[in-house]
């Protein structure tokens, strides 16, 4: 009976251990899974500070900077100077340096190569309407009206109403520009600007026969992404 009773306590111990140690391997497995599932889930948070990472490297100070200075600075290959015409615009290495370079105001809503596109064009301007070429009567009127609003164009295109009548003058050529950014009252989208040029006539013998200066007040409007004229007067 007793022997019988120790066989029982053998197999009950048995059981026993056996509930612990599968016990202890399903709480180990549960743990390996629960670890499992916590890297997956870190894993696309490491994989989103990445992708801010490389956000915030694409969108980095120098690059912001240098959209800044595309703004204000300008390339010289842009600007237009018509053959035989002058050009006073030059770049610099600051925007104060640009602003003194191209007699620019210091305060303004344009920004810099703004201002410098509209100079250009005041410039070509005037040194259009100042000179002539009796043996190239279309091309000087087509470059005239070239830089002027389409309500200009009329007033500009009589301008030429008699060249080439005197013969004894060839051409009216350009010696010499200069321009002013100039200060403008109005809260409006105008840019002004003052141009000086000196010009030389030449007569049918090719010889400097009278010389002079002119200046004029231009007015400029951006129409169409391009800056025009649309009125001017002599100052």
């Amino acid at each position: 009976m007793k022997f019988k009773k120790l066989i029982i306590a053998f197999f009950i111990l048995i059981g026993v251990l056996s509930v612990i140690f599968v016990g202890e391997d399903l709480i180990h497995d549960i743990k390996n899974k629960q670890e499992y599932s916590n890297n997956l889930e870190e894993k696309p948070n490491e994989n989103s500070n990445n992708s801010n990472e490389e956000s915030e490297s694409i969108y980095d100070l120098d690059k912001e900077l240098d959209k800044s200075d595309k703004e204000n600075n300008f390339m010289e290959e842009d600007i237009v100077v018509e053959k035989g015409f002058k050009s006073t615009i030059s770049n610099g290495s600051s925007d104060e340096e640009i602003k003194k370079n191209n007699n620019l105001l210091n305060e303004s809503k344009f920004s810099l190569k703004e201002r410098i596109k509209a100079k250009n064009v005041a410039e070509n301007f005037v040194q259009a309407i100042e000179s002539f070429d009796i043996e190239k009567p279309k091309e000087t009127v087509e470059l005239a009206v070239k830089y002027v609003a389409d309500e200009l164009k009329p007033e500009v295109e009589a301008l030429y109403m008699y060249l080439g009548k005197n013969q004894d003058i060839k051409k009216k050529v350009i010696e010499e520009v200069q321009s002013y950014e100039k200060e403008n009252e109005y809260e409006n989208d105008y840019i002004l600007f003052d141009v000086y040029v000196k010009w030389n006539v030449v007569d049918q013998y090719d010889q400097v026969a009278n010389s002079g200066r002119s200046s004029y007040e231009v007015k400029l409007l951006k129409i169409n992404d391009k800056y025009k004229v649309v009125s001017y007067r002599v100052i």
